[in-house]
């Protein structure tokens, strides 16, 4: 915690062992749970690999994610002041810049940490990411003089390992890693890991700071996700293209037995052409309960279209329809792999890790820590 003109402020870096570990979802965790203690807080992603454009400019998604969910008023710019678009990582091997980039991180960090009671600031990957750049995690903690904690998943052997070796980083360049959160445990091993996992990394002089169970609902992607993913046609009903998928259904089942299987939540993934199983579909809506109103939605394969007919009928159901070119099994398998990223407007996931990380993290012990 510094002080600021006389005023507290508590600043972190929240690092990961590796990619997709739930780092982003932590960070907003974190910055909910330590914005509750103080009044003015911000946040900034000094190096962002995921970009989108905004008025012209490209920043990384995570910073519009807690720009817009926070109401926060920084500058995007400021909030990423780099991103890697694809060749700035050849470019900079060949021609390296190392002091414009520390004076572009610092200067908007300077000006994002002013008047803040609290300061999140989130890496990308691992410790050594960046590293390529000249500006890996544990370089970017070191020159902003910020404490750090990891976030790591759940498990024992490998995780402790990964801990171990990030943190070595840390150490290499001076920076303190104040603890480790373990998030995304199963619910009926968090009592032992929790546990277990205390003692092997107290061992180790490393503090645990919470070990977060993994909830199915946040990483289920909503039909809007699936669509960007295959950049495909909306046919029908894009309202409701935010509609959560919890499972899905291939249509090769005649359609009387797969109407067993249509409820809310469920994904139709079928053939353009099966106007039998989408007929199902949509006759599906006339007799589920008004809380299990509709499917989902319907992926449409192979680049079929429907007939008009069954179109018009698509259009007058709260089922959203979309339409790739892949065939229905490369597709299925896609949207299997499909890694969710949260959206500002995803408010029910967001309350939902909110509540997560409000009891089962240890914001005193953080408070403390930085302290």
């Amino acid at each position: 915690m510094e002080t600021e003109h006389g005023r507290r402020v508590m600043k972190i870096f929240i690092a990961a062992t590796r990619a997709n570990v739930g780092k982003t979802t932590a960070s907003l965790g974190l910055l909910s749970m330590l914005g509750k203690k103080g009044g003015r807080y911000g946040y900034m992603k000094p190096v962002g690999q995921h970009s989108m454009c905004i008025d012209g400019a490209y920043v990384d998604s995570d910073a519009v994610l807690f720009k817009e969910k926070f109401s926060l008023h920084d500058d995007i710019a400021d909030m990423n002041p780099i991103t890697i678009p694809q060749g700035f990582t050849e470019a900079y091997i060949q021609r390296p810049s190392p002091m414009a980039l520390r004076k572009k991180i610092l200067d908007a960090f300077k000006r994002v940490s002013r008047a803040k009671d609290v300061l999140l600031v989130e890496g990308t990957g691992h410790a050594g990411v960046g590293s390529v750049i000249d500006f890996s995690n544990a370089h970017i903690a070191e020159i902003l003089r910020l404490k750090t904690i990891i976030i790591a998943p759940g498990g024992i052997g490998n995780p402790i390992d990964d801990i171990m070796l990030n943190k070595a980083l840390f150490d290499a360049k001076g920076v303190e890693v104040i603890g480790v959160i373990l998030n995304k445990v199963k619910e009926e091993n968090l009592e032992r890991i929790s546990e277990i996992s205390r003692r092997g990394l107290h061992r180790l002089g490393v503090a645990l700071l919470g070990v977060v169970p993994h909830c199915d609902a946040l990483s289920f992607p909503c039909v809007a996700q699936i669509a960007e993913a295959f950049r495909s046609e909306i046919v029908s009903n894009a309202p409701r293209l935010d509609n959560v998928v919890e499972n899905m259904v291939i249509g090769a089942l005649p359609p009387h037995e797969a109407l067993a299987y249509f409820r809310r939540g469920t994904l139709l993934i079928t053939p353009g052409n099966r106007d039998d199983i989408v007929l199902a579909a949509i006759s599906s809506c006339g007799f589920l309960s008004r809380a299990k109103k509709s499917i989902a939605g319907i992926v449409l394969t192979c680049g079929f279209t429907p007939h008009r007919n069954i179109l018009r009928l698509l259009r007058e159901t709260d089922i959203p329809s979309i339409m790739v070119r892949e065939d229905t099994f490369t597709a299925a398998t896609r949207i299997d792999k499909l890694i969710v990223k949260t959206r500002p407007h995803d408010d029910k996931k967001i309350n939902e890790l909110f509540n997560l990380f409000g009891k089962h993290v240890d914001s005193s012990k953080i408070i403390k820590a930085i302290s």
